[in-house]
């Protein structure tokens, strides 16, 4: 339960776990065949040694830092660890980011532009996420970090396949600009996937999602 919970940004207390919520970073402890685990939540814009990945920005090191020192605590004291690697969530109370600017202002009937097309993302959706946490913390597995993944692709393949889905949806058409060229300010790649695909289609059922936007402008 309290996994979907952090999927949705619900962070609660539930019989048996333990959900520790931060600003960035969250901590489940619970049992699992009875002993005390400790299963965090990282990002895949911090140091990721088996990717070779360097951390991005103060945010990506400090998660870094933080990692590191959780890591050394379950060692010395004897705690089993799993840790997930999330990339871009996506999905019902997201944060105000690519999505919303794009759902928001389509909803407006106003033009979106998009600056850097070209960097390749990793969009996984809230449902397929917390499929993922659940897997990992019922796996019997010794594999300490975990690496789910979405639709990898550029940021233009995805937000033009959303832009695709939300005309069907809403039955209109939008405008949609995108900025070429421009210098790029974080790295080009990151993903958990090593596949990175040209065209995406979105799969998963986007009436709750858009439905949810269309009762936010409602509030407008």
């Amino acid at each position: 339960m309290c996994i979907k919970q952090y999927a949705k940004r619900n962070y609660r207390s539930t019989k048996g776990c333990l959900a520790v919520s931060k600003k960035d970073m969250l901590f489940l402890i619970t049992k699992i065949n009875k002993q005390t685990t400790i299963i965090v939540s990282n990002t895949i814009f911090q140091k990721i040694i088996s990717k070779k990945y360097k951390a991005v920005n103060k945010y990506g090191i400090s998660k870094s830092i933080t990692y590191d020192k959780i890591k050394n605590c379950c060692k010395k004291y004897n705690l089993k660890l799993k840790s997930i690697f999330i990339t871009n969530p996506w999905g019902i109370l997201e944060e105000k980011r690519l999505n919303y600017y794009m759902i928001i202002n389509w909803l407006k009937n106003k033009d979106v532009v998009i600056s850097y097309p070209n960097y390749i993302r990793d969009n996984i959706h809230i449902d397929k996420l917390t499929k993922n946490y659940i897997k990992m913390i019922h796996s019997k597995s010794k594999k300490i970090d975990y690496f789910p993944s979405g639709y990898c692709s550029t940021n233009e393949a995805f937000i033009i396949a959303l832009k695709k889905r939300f005309e069907k949806h809403f039955n209109k058409k939008v405008n949609l600009n995108f900025i070429y060229n421009l210098k790029h300010i974080q790295p080009t790649t990151r993903i958990n996937s090593k596949k990175i695909k040209k065209k995406i289609v979105i799969k998963e059922n986007l009436k709750s999602y858009f439905n949810y936007y269309q009762k936010l402008i409602n509030k407008f």
